[in-house]
C-alpha cells in the first residue's frame, strides 16, 4: 500500500491539540502537512512532532509556506 499524506490545517487554540494527536494516531510511513497563517504555530507544531519522532512517531510533517 501506498503511504498516505494527510492534510491539516489551522494551528489554533483547537487545531494545534487535534493535529499533534492526529499525528500520535498516524502510522510512521505517512506524512501530515499543515498550513496556518501563524508561522510560529507551524513552527512549534514542526518542533514538537520532531519530539514525537523519538517516542516511535515518526517525524513525517512538512509545513507549508505561506
Amino acid at each position: 500500500m501506498a503511504d498516505i499524506t494527510w492534510g491539516f490545517i489551522g494551528l489554533g487554540n483547537i487545531g494545534y491539540p487535534i493535529a499533534l494527536n492526529l499525528r500520535k494516531k498516524m502510522k510512521s510511513t505517512h506524512k501530515l502537512i499543515v498550513m496556518d497563517l501563524n508561522k510560529e504555530a507551524v513552527q512549534r507544531c514542526v518542533t514538537e512532532v520532531t519530539d514525537l519522532a523519538g517516542s516511535g512517531h515518526g517525524s513525517n510533517l512538512m509545513p507549508v509556506d505561506t
